[in-house]
């Protein structure tokens, strides 16, 4: 069977991206206990304005945005000679469609408001999934996030959207019993994979980055400090 158009730029994206770029990767399990009781606190407004419903990729977008102006260095991208670091946070969001894969981006995402996100990735998923997404919409990302949780999917590792120099791979929230001050109780977990450029972002560089992202989850009321 001959490739489809997508299929064969995604295989061409990916294999470069992979042959050009040193990846490694960082793995944490996050406690998402206020993360998931902030979104079910959010849901009803964000409905009331937007129509639409809230998701954890909007927070988790939200969340990352602001975690990537404290790490300007993981909001960069490797340039031959030259390492070039963006002002501006530009947040791609995978999305998978029949025909393959398309990464829309939400631009300046730390300036806006999660209700901005939400409605911002719906109708940037919508026209992906109607083929109607202008290359505007789909180029300029520094940073990019994919989710597999809806799926099902514990752990997975993501490659590089280049040339980003990190994509965060997010998993499904299970629940699981864990140690609490000395008590067993049940909580929401979920893990985080971070896949970084070696040739931009050293690993105690990615692992606090991946770590203040833990901290934003496990703490998200801190995005309003």
């Amino acid at each position: 069977v001959e490739l489809t158009k997508m299929r064969k730029v995604i295989a061409e994206r990916l294999s470069e991206s992979k042959r050009v770029a040193p990846h490694f990767y960082i793995d944490m399990t996050v406690d998402a206990t206020n993360m998931t009781r902030l979104k079910a606190e959010m849901e009803k407004k964000v409905e009331q304005l937007t129509g639409l419903k809230l998701t954890l990729t909007d927070i988790l977008t939200k969340l990352v945005a602001q975690v990537l102006k404290e790490f300007p260095a993981v909001n960069a991208s490797f340039l031959g000679d030259r390492i070039r670091f963006y002002q501006d946070v530009n947040i791609g969001v995978a999305v998978g469609i029949e025909e393959g894969l398309v990464v829309p981006v939400v631009r300046n995402a730390d300036q806006k408001s999660i209700s901005q996100i939400c409605q911002e990735v719906k109708e940037l998923v919508n026209k992906a999934r109607n083929k109607k997404l202008l290359p505007h919409e789909y180029s300029g990302g520094t940073f990019t996030i994919t989710n597999l949780g809806m799926f099902g999917v514990e752990n997975f590792h993501a490659i590089i959207n280049q040339p980003e120099s990190a994509i965060l791979a997010v998993s499904s929230v299970k629940q699981a019993v864990v140690v609490v001050d000395g008590k067993m109780e049940p909580r929401p977990l979920m893990n985080l994979s971070l896949s970084v450029d070696h040739r931009v972002v050293d690993g105690v560089m990615a692992a606090r980055f991946l770590g203040r992202v833990k901290e934003l989850i496990e703490s998200p009321y801190l995005l309003f400090v």
